[in-house]
C-alpha cells in the first residue's frame, strides 16, 4: 500500500508522504514537499537534483557522487521537519521507492538512520543495505554505534531497475524487511532484530568506492505511517 498524501494527521495515526514535486534540491532542507536536508559524506560538492518525471514514477530527485573512493551525499529529515521515528517503537511501515544508476561501483543505504550523517555508515540506523564488493544480495541491516548487523534477502540489484523497500514493526525491536525488483517482480522479506532504541530519521544515502564514472541514485517516493498514537 502506498501512502500518496503529503502529511496526514489525526488523532491516533500519522501519515507523512513524499513525492519530491516542488521545492528545488540544495543545501538547505528545501527538498520536496517534506523538506528534506542533503549532506556532503566524507567531502565534495552537494549534488542533490530534480530531474524529469518517468513512466509511473512522477517528480524524481536524484543523488549524485563524484568519482572519489568514499565520497557520497545523503538526504534526511532534518531540521525543517525535527527528528522522529524512535527505533524501538511499534506499528509503523515506512517505504521508499529508488533506482540505481549502476551497481559496479556504488554502494547505498535506505531507511532510517542520523541526520545529515557525513559518513556512510550512520551512527545508528535501521535500513536496506547494498555494498558493491561486499554485498551480492540487498541486505536488511540494523546498525548501532556505526556497528552493522545485516541480513541478506534473495534481491540482487540491477543497474537501472526499480526497487520498493517496505520496513514495518509490529513488535518492539523487531522489523520486518520487504525488498521488491519492480521491474524484474522479485520479492524477498527477511527479519532482523535488535533495533536500536534511539530517535532515528528517514535517510537515504549512495557513496562511490572508486569507479571512474559517479553513481546515481534517482529516489521517487517516501512514505511513513505511525498507528496507535496516545495524544496527551
Amino acid at each position: 500500500m502506498l501512502f500518496r498524501s503529503a502529511v496526514t494527521i489525526n488523532s491516533s495515526t500519522s501519515i507523512l508522504a513524499d513525492e519530491f514535486c516542488g521545492n528545488t534540491p540544495g543545501t538547505s532542507p528545501t527538498i520536496g514537499q517534506l523538506g528534506w536536508d542533503s549532506a556532503v559524506i566524507v567531502t565534495g560538492t552537494n549534488p542533490v537534483a530534480a530531474v524529469a518525471s518517468v513512466a509511473n514514477h512522477p517528480c524524481l530527485i536524484t543523488l549524485t557522487t563524484d568519482t572519489t573512493a568514499t565520497h557520497g551525499v545523503g538526504i534526511s529529515l532534518g531540521p525543517a521537519m525535527g527528528v522522529l521515528f524512535p527505533g524501538n517503537s511499534t506499528s509503523w511501515q515506512e517505504e521508499w521507492i529508488v533506482s540505481p544508476n549502476q551497481v559496479a561501483t556504488g554502494s547505498y543505504r535506505v531507511g532510517f538512520g542520523t541526520v545529515d550523517s557525513a559518513t556512510a555508515i550512520p551512527t545508528n540506523g535501521i535500513y536496506f543495505r547494498f555494498l558493491k564488493g561486499t554485498d551480492t544480495f540487498i541486505n536488511a541491516c540494523m546498525d548501532s554505534a556505526g556497528v552493522e548487523t545485516c541480513t541478506a534477502t534473495t534481491i540482487t540489484p540491477s543497474a537501472g531497475d526499480w526497487l520498493h523497500f517496505t520496513m514495518s514493526s509490529s513488535v518492539t525491536g523487531t522489523v520486518t524487511f520487504t525488498v521488491k525488483d519492480v521491474t524484474s517482480g522479485a520479492i524477498s522479506t527477511v527479519s532482523a532484530s535488535s533495533a536500536p532504541t534511539v530517535v532515528l530519521s528517514p535517510m537515504a544515502n549512495i557513496v562511490e568506492t572508486g569507479g571512474a564514472v559517479a553513481d546515481i541514485l534517482t529516489v521517487d517516493y517516501f512514505g511513513y505511517q505511525q498507528q496507535g498514537l496516545i495524544r496527551y
